[in-house]
């Protein structure tokens, strides 16, 4: 399906966004999208095992967990989902061999319109205009600090500290309105933002 970046900003509809997206997007992106989704409007299930899962999950992704760990803990994610707590297998299969299923889990359920919106926000941090146009990162932009900010946000999860990012880029000469806007913006963030996607050289 095609998609122009008007119709894209002004999208209501995430499974639509996300049939747009497949196919023009990574694995790890994906993967994170599942695993921002139960992180941040799942927090019901927050027990060991969920979190363990998500924290694998999440790993994987990034390319920092072999399958051989993966798999020890979807063995104890499957017991713990046969007593009722799906959430844990939920997020295993976004790291493995079921991250369609995974993702048509997510979109199964588009009960309310807070539901949708809150998907439409994840679809926006992950991917934003880099799915249309290319927005280079300078070199010169590349500073010491925001690169240890970029890094230490990512890692921490420590969103809140975009607008710091935001003023240590533009200090670094960045005026790119897309960019910065993003940083200070009040949008929702998880891994996988896609400024900090840009920074960091993660695709």
């Amino acid at each position: 399906m095609t998609m122009t970046e008007q119709e894209w900003l002004a999208c209501n509809d995430p499974r639509r966004m996300m049939d747009f997206v497949r196919g023009k997007s990574s694995d790890r992106k994906l993967r994170l999208f599942v695993c921002g989704y139960l992180r941040t409007f799942l927090p019901r299930h927050n027990d060991e095992l969920s979190q363990e899962a998500l924290e694998m999950s999440e790993r994987f992704a990034d390319g920092l967990a072999a399958a051989e760990d993966l798999e020890a803990c979807r063995s104890k994610a499957r017991a713990t989902a046969r007593t009722g707590n799906k959430a844990a297998q939920l997020a295993v299969d976004a790291a493995f061999l079921n991250l369609p299923r995974a993702i048509e889990q997510v979109f199964g359920d588009l009960t309310t319109h807070a539901d949708k919106r809150n998907k439409v926000q994840l679809l926006h941090d992950l991917w934003g205009p880099v799915l249309f146009r290319r927005l280079p990162i300078e070199p010169s932009w590349l500073t010491p600090r925001v690169v240890e900010l970029a890094r230490s946000i990512y890692a921490d999860r420590s969103f809140d500290r975009l607008p710091a990012l935001a003023d240590a880029l533009e200090e670094a000469g960045c005026h790119d309105a897309d960019i910065l806007g993003h940083c200070r913006g009040p949008g929702l963030h998880v891994r996988g933002c896609w400024v900090l996607d840009l920074i960091l050289g993660k695709a």
